[in-house]
């Protein structure tokens, strides 16, 4: 007859969630020890490039597109009431150097794309851009946004920066893509 062995766990006490008893101080903490860099930041970028796909579909995204501000780092945690904030603004102090060039150099990325994208909507809002114009605009600037978003969060995950690529590199890629499918498309047709 085989024996089982069954390991004995206390009951919590009513109203106390059942849990590892660390696991809540390791969630409060929102940096990734592996780059010293919270992830939770990313949340403002996430923001503006689902506002900018969405918007041609959505236009009524316009005012908080046009009305949406960055938001650094630093600011970010001070202003915020997330449990591990401190923790989060502490290890901001001592990341490394060169993760924390790449990331801000990512974030800047954004903002400018971001930029862009406010510039292109407000000019489709006055008439001066056509809906199918604006949707592939749109759709290049996500598509951007969302790539620099994903190096950012390579850093944070790893600890390691990406061998940078040139953001024209990509746009002109982009470019390509969008023509050849289009070339393909009238081909056939």
């Amino acid at each position: 007859m085989a024996k089982f062995m069954t390991r004995v766990r206390s009951m919590p006490k009513p109203g106390q969630p059942e849990y590892e008893p660390d696991l809540f101080s390791r969630a409060s903490s929102l940096v990734n020890p592996k780059s010293g860099i919270a992830n939770d930041y990313l949340n403002v970028l996430n923001e503006i490039s689902m506002l900018v796909e969405n918007y041609p579909a959505m236009p009524e995204f316009y005012d908080s597109i046009v009305g949406w501000k960055t938001t650094g780092y630093t600011e970010y945690f001070r202003n915020s009431n997330l449990p591990g904030r401190d923790a989060a603004l502490k290890s901001w102090e001592v990341t490394r150097a060169e993760l924390r060039e790449a990331f801000e150099t990512l974030i800047h990325e954004v903002e400018t794309l971001a930029s862009r994208a406010k510039s292109n909507i407000t000019s489709h809002a006055e008439r001066q851009l056509d809906d199918e114009a604006i949707e592939s605009i749109c759709a290049d600037l996500a598509e951007s946004m969302r790539a620099c978003i994903l190096r950012a969060t390579h850093i944070i995950n790893n600890g390691t920066v990406l061998p940078q690529d040139d953001a024209q590199a990509r746009a002109d890629a982009i470019m390509q893509n969008r023509l050849g499918s289009g070339r393909r498309k009238r081909d056939r047709g």
